[in-house]
């Protein structure tokens, strides 16, 4: 069967950095997934066939064929053809929410069962109903963060390899902790230990053997969140300590401390620059030091 031209309905439901798409895709027609979401930032596409049959094209999968029911996560954009009229609904988010999971090298692959994946999916088809939701800047940013939170989880949990006695992965692990519950001001070094199940003085040294250490990494997580919120034109009614708290940090000047300490300018400096209408400020995006 020829591939037709692109016929489908899009509707988005945008909640600060995330999107929920909704299409429905005419029998015979090619869509790219979550790549028209995003033109500048990386992306992952957690993605349902609610109803009919899709073909997914990726370069490094080759073709996978999903029908109702299907739950799958794309990580490069991907062509999909609809083998009937189907219907996806798909969540978009900022690759950095997911930075330091150990993810598959596939660009796109099919999520195993998990308790969390039917309670997830049915929270985001609800959330992409919502039409014009009528949310504050500062509770669309819960909301977004909620829905990054939900999304990443489902990765820990679907992708997670199985822990068989004497192949333990404590520092993958780990980092999953520490990407999922950096903006809880009670996640310390010890709280990522018992998370995992070790003794502080074990994980220590796991990551004292990688080159870097528990704290460094959360304060690398909470900075990147920071950075994050900043660079959101809808949080620019936000003090510098309600960002700070909102990340995991105590004040303003513990942040400062902190972007300072990855190599980044203060964060009255970064708001000043963002400000000005300058978002993609290098000097707030990367670290000045080396590496």
């Amino acid at each position: 069967m020829g591939i037709a031209p692109a016929r489908q309905l899009t509707r988005a439901a945008v909640f600060g950095s995330v999107r929920i798409l909704k299409r429905d895709i005419a029998r015979g027609s090619a869509a790219k997934l979550h790549s028209e979401a995003f033109t500048r930032e990386p992306v992952l596409g957690l993605h349902l066939v609610r109803s009919g049959e899709l073909v997914v094209k990726a370069a490094t999968t080759g073709s996978i064929l999903l029908t109702a029911g299907s739950v799958f996560v794309t990580q490069q954009p991907a062509d999909a053809v609809a083998q009937s009229r189907t219907t996806v609904t798909t969540l978009v988010i900022p690759a950095a929410a997911a930075r330091g999971l150990p993810l598959p090298a596939s660009a796109a692959w099919r999520l195993t069962e998990s308790p969390l994946l039917a309670p997830v999916v049915d929270f985001i088809v609800r959330a992409g109903d919502a039409v014009d939701p009528d949310l504050n800047g500062f509770s669309a940013y819960h909301f977004e963060h909620l829905l990054q939170e939900m999304f990443v989880g489902l990765l820990i949990e679907t992708n997670r390899p199985a822990l068989a006695l004497g192949h333990p992965q404590p520092f993958t692990d780990a980092l999953a902790v520490i990407v999922v519950r950096c903006s809880d001001p009670l996640l310390t070094p010890a709280a990522v230990a018992q998370d995992v199940r070790l003794s502080l003085r074990q994980l220590q040294r796991v990551f004292r053997e990688r080159g870097t250490t528990i704290g460094r990494e959360l304060r690398r997580a909470r900075v990147e969140q920071a950075i994050a919120v900043l660079r959101d034109q809808k949080r620019d009614v936000l003090s510098i300590d309600r960002v700070a708290e909102m990340v995991g940090f105590s004040s303003g000047s513990s942040l400062a401390r902190a972007m300072a300490a990855e190599g980044h300018v203060s964060p009255t400096r970064a708001a000043r620059s963002l400000g000005s209408g300058n978002r993609n400020d290098p000097e707030l995006l990367k670290p000045e030091r080396a590496a």
